[in-house]
């Protein structure tokens, strides 16, 4: 049966309000500190995330590779679920499928929840912020969904990062594995528009009045942009937003 908890604010103010704890706040002391407090004192197997479908990893693999961001294993983060802001819960994600995985409260390591992504505004695993753009009532381009880590760059100037993995059927002693490789899409939210930039094309029709410019980051980072594209994109996103502070100076 499903359980119906109150929001925080109301629950929050309620214990706090009327029973005997004590918080002792500080001003270097995070909110998350008040959110532990209050998961303890509910009971984290009773929280509202405690709700999804049972995880399902349908594929055997070879060589190492999984279907994960990073590895198939949970690692303590903190997600913004169905309104409410949970720290320091166990999650991994799936980025083959798009879905983020949670290990309820006191389950074992193999046992996983898939969270309902409409649910989902954002989550941070490994010390990286992901955010659902599917969950933002923006307007969007049809290929642009669900989770992208968000590295912002400046006032109304954020680089979104796209993990996936693609998956090839590999038949080993009439069993079938599977190989996943790792891919990544490129999106830039300028002025309120989403736009993609997998290429310098893409790049230089946003930004027309910098071609040249664009054209030189190009030319003077070529291996990095073969070794790691990420990187080569956010520190060109860096410089653009540099060339537009200094022309509106």
């Amino acid at each position: 049966m499903k359980l119906h908890i109150p929001s925080y604010c109301a629950l929050l103010f309620y214990l706090i309000t009327l029973s005997c704890h004590t918080i002792v706040h500080s001003q270097t002391n995070s909110k998350s500190n008040l959110y532990e407090w209050f998961d303890n004192t509910v009971g984290k197997e009773n929280l509202g995330i405690n709700n999804g479908t049972l995880h399902v990893n349908p594929y055997q693999t070879l060589n190492k590779t999984n279907n994960y961001y990073i590895a198939d294993a949970f690692s303590s983060g903190n997600v913004e679920y169905d309104g409410q802001l949970y720290y320091d819960v166990n999650l991994k994600y799936d980025i083959h499928r798009d879905i983020l995985v949670l290990k309820p409260y006191g389950e074992y390591n193999h046992m996983g929840l898939n969270l309902i992504k409409e649910k989902t505004a954002f989550f941070s695993l490994n010390g990286k912020n992901f955010i659902n753009l599917s969950y933002s009532k923006s307007p969007l381009p049809e290929s642009i969904n669900g989770f992208y880590e968000e590295i912002p760059i400046g006032e109304k100037f954020i680089f979104y990062v796209k993990y996936r993995k693609e998956k090839k059927k590999v038949m080993n002693n009439e069993t079938a594995y599977y190989e996943f490789e790792e891919k990544k899409d490129f999106v830039l939210n300028y002025k309120d528009s989403f736009y993609k930039i997998d290429t310098k094309k893409e790049i230089i029709t946003i930004f027309p009045q910098y071609k040249n410019k664009i054209n030189d980051h190009y030319f003077m980072n070529k291996k990095l942009e073969k070794t790691d594209k990420k990187q080569f994109l956010e520190n060109l996103m860096k410089q653009i937003n540099t060339f537009i502070q200094n022309d509106s100076n």
